[in-house]
C-alpha cells in the first residue's frame, strides 16, 4: 500500500485532535490535560444533551433497549477488578444513548469526544482511574428517558459530568462528591510486543507516543490503516467513523 492512505489517516487524526504533529519529530497521541477537561465534557453535553431531546421527541420506547443493555454490562463489569473494562462499558453506555438519537452525525461527534475521554484519562495520571461504583445518575437518566422527561434526564447527566471532570481534576473533595475508584497502571499493551520486535529487527515505521508519555509501536510503512487504527485503539477504543 501506498504511502498516501497513511498520511491522509494522519492528517485526519491531526484535524480530530487526537494526534499532535510536531515538525521534525513526527506524530504522538494528543494530551488533555486538566485543564482542558471541562471544555471536553461541555462538548459531550452539547451532543447527548441533544441526543436525549431527540430520544424524548420520537416517543420510540424501542430505541431504549440499547441503551438498558449497556447499563447492565456497566453494571456486571464494575463489580470486577479491570479498570479499562469499566471505562470502556461507560463510553459504550454513553455512545448507545447518542447512537439511539437516531442523528448519524451526532453519533460521528460522540466517537471521537469518547477517544478524547480516554486519553484524558490517561493525560491526568500515571494511573488509568475510573469510578467504579456505579452512579445513581445512570438510571435516573433511562427512567427519566422512559417517562419522555428530557429535563430530568439532561439534569441526571450533567450531573453525572461534573462529578466525572471533578475525579478527573483532582476536586472531588471540593465539590463534597465521595466516590470508590479502581486503578490500573498505564502499560503498553501485550499485542504492541510483537510489533517491538520487528522494530528491532530493522522494520522501519512512524513512532507514536501516548498520552501518558511512553513509546507505542511504530507503523510499517505498507501497512497504510495501522495508524488511524492504532493510534486510538491502542487505549482499547475503536476509532471514529469518517
Amino acid at each position: 500500500m501506498s504511502r498516501s492512505p497513511l498520511r491522509e489517516a494522519a492528517q485526519r487524526l491531526v484535524q480530530e485532535g487526537l494526534l499532535t504533529a510536531t515538525p521534525g519529530r513526527g506524530l504522538r497521541v494528543s494530551v488533555i490535560g486538566s485543564e482542558h477537561l471541562q471544555d471536553l465534557y461541555d462538548a459531550r453535553a452539547a451532543v447527548e444533551f441533544e441526543a436525549i431531546r431527540l430520544i424524548v421527541r420520537q416517543a420510540d420506547a424501542s430505541v431504549l433497549g440499547d441503551i438498558d443493555a449497556a447499563l447492565a454490562e456497566l453494571v456486571r463489569v464494575s463489580a470486577g477488578d479491570d479498570a479499562r473494562a469499566i471505562g470502556d462499558a461507560d463510553l459504550v453506555f454513553h455512545r448507545r444513548l447518542v447512537e439511539a438519537s437516531g442523528n448519524r452525525r451526532l453519533s460521528q461527534y460522540i466517537a471521537t469526544l469518547a477517544i478524547e475521554t480516554r486519553i484524558a484519562s490517561f493525560s491526568t495520571s500515571d494511573e488509568y482511574t475510573v469510578r467504579r461504583d456505579v452512579s445513581p445518575t445512570y438510571r435516573a437518566l433511562v427512567d427519566a428517558l422512559r417517562a419522555g422527561d428530557a429535563d430530568a434526564a439532561i439534569a441526571a447527566l450533567q450531573t453525572q459530568f461534573d462529578e466525572a471532570v471533578a475525579r478527573l481534576s483532582g476536586r472531588l473533595d471540593e465539590v463534597g462528591v465521595e466516590v470508590d475508584t479502581i486503578a490500573q497502571p498505564t502499560t503498553e499493551p501485550p499485542a504492541l510486543a510483537s510489533a517491538g520486535r520487528q522494530r528491532r529487527a530493522g522494520v522501519s515505521g512512524t513512532r507514536l507516543r501516548s498520552a501518558v508519555g511512553k513509546t507505542m509501536a511504530p507503523v510499517p510503512k505498507n501497512r497504510g490503516q495501522a495508524l488511524s487504527q492504532r493510534s486510538v485503539r491502542s487505549k482499547g477504543l475503536e476509532p471514529p467513523t469518517f
